[in-house]
């Protein structure tokens, strides 16, 4: 039992080393560094990620030329939607609440 308290004084004083304002009691606490609609957001950039790269789908068959390939859904939506979905998954790491009872 004493290691595993050694184990937490010294994950508490790495924690205040790398100047994070979340102790390692509210790391146990809550599992995850970040806060549950932190986790949300990502979720949503990464389904924003993935619609973009399905715009971006070329043909069935890699046999036959098809003009589709250079329709407005392949050449500008699909990037567009796939670098907006990276710009969110930033910001959905980075945002944190104002105030802690907005969680």
């Amino acid at each position: 039992m004493e290691n595993k308290n050694d184990l937490n004084q010294n994950q508490s004083a790495e924690v205040e080393e790398q100047g994070s304002t979340m102790t390692s009691e509210q790391l146990a606490e809550n599992g995850f560094a970040l806060p549950k609609r932190n986790l949300m957001l990502i979720a949503v950039g990464f389904v924003i990620i993935i619609a973009g790269l399905a715009c971006m789908i070329g043909s069935p068959t890699g046999v036959a030329f098809d003009p589709s390939i250079f329709s407005f859904r392949r050449i500008t939506l699909g990037p567009v939607v796939t670098v907006f979905g990276f710009f969110f998954e930033i910001f959905a790491i980075l945002w944190m609440p104002k105030n802690k009872n907005a969680e």
